[in-house]
């Protein structure tokens, strides 16, 4: 298979794929009237539940069975982000499964230009809703919940010099909210995006960029560790330029005081000329 059409057939969902559409609320976007990263994220986390749910597999089936899914890996190949009103389509499918993980594919189309808004891959642990240990996934999980392959390809091992140094921020301190927690008091793992994402437009303007000329072409993240309401912690953010137009932003927020590292986050940036 050729490069060009390997790159192609991430951006096609396979038939049994489960789907939801939806359109770009005026709440969704960002001042520039587009997404953000942080709102893709919850798109992921919509159809997901909606494709759990569709299989019998609800909130209240997750509780009596005294389970839950977390995520600890995420990848996201993101295209470009719609505007208000635009029509999407979002697509998901378990690619591979194993006795206590599975990885998840997304796939989220513009079905107004057809183009892709974002191809992503999330690991799943399933755990213990109370301890957060994990829990063999149950046999009733594993016979129902389809595992259709077309996993997304690994991500190239980026080198250990990144180049030159553009910049390293001062430390960005945010303290989550009720708001930002889910079912399980922990904050949101969306959330983490709105925070990196903040902690990006700092650092870019810090080295003399526009944040409007940066367009991001992939997005890994790492969750180490849950964050409460309350707590607090700090975003670091440094980045380095590789090859000419081309950034890499290295992330890490951690929980204050102290200095455990919550979230891992790289994100390779290309830099357009407007």
């Amino acid at each position: 298979m050729t490069r060009l059409a390997s790159a192609r057939a991430l951006l096609i969902a396979p038939t049994e794929a489960q789907s939801v559409d939806l359109e770009v609320r005026s709440y969704e976007t960002d001042a520039s009237g587009r997404v953000t990263m942080g709102t893709v994220l919850r798109y992921l986390e919509h159809v997901a539940t909606r494709a759990s749910d569709e299989l019998g597999f609800g909130a209240q089936w997750y509780e009596a069975a005294g389970t839950a899914w977390v995520v600890r890996d995420l990848r996201v190949l993101p295209g470009r982000m719609p505007g208000i009103g635009h029509p999407l389509s979002l697509s998901t499918w378990i690619s591979t499964s194993g006795l206590v993980q599975a990885n998840r594919e997304y796939l989220i189309r513009d079905k107004r230009s057809g183009g892709p808004v974002a191809r992503a891959q999330a690991r799943w642990a399933y755990v213990d809703r109370v301890s957060g240990q994990p829990r063999r996934i149950s046999p009733e999980l594993t016979e129902r919940l389809p595992v259709l392959g077309h996993a997304l390809p690994k991500a190239e091992v980026l080198p250990d010099d990144l180049g030159e140094l553009v910049s390293t921020t001062g430390l960005l301190e945010v303290t989550p909210r009720g708001y930002e927690a889910d079912v399980q008091q922990h904050t949101n793992n969306a959330v983490y995006a709105d925070w990196l994402d903040e902690a990006l437009r700092l650092a870019t303007g810090a080295a003399g960029l526009r944040f409007a000329t940066l367009r991001p072409r992939e997005t890994q993240m790492t969750y180490l560790s849950p964050v409460l309401t309350g707590e607090r912690v700090t975003i670091h953010t440094t980045l380095r330029r590789p090859r000419p137009h081309c950034l890499v932003a290295q992330q890490s927020i951690r929980r204050v005081p102290g200095s455990d590292e919550v979230l891992r986050a790289t994100t390779t940036v290309r830099v357009s000329a407007t």
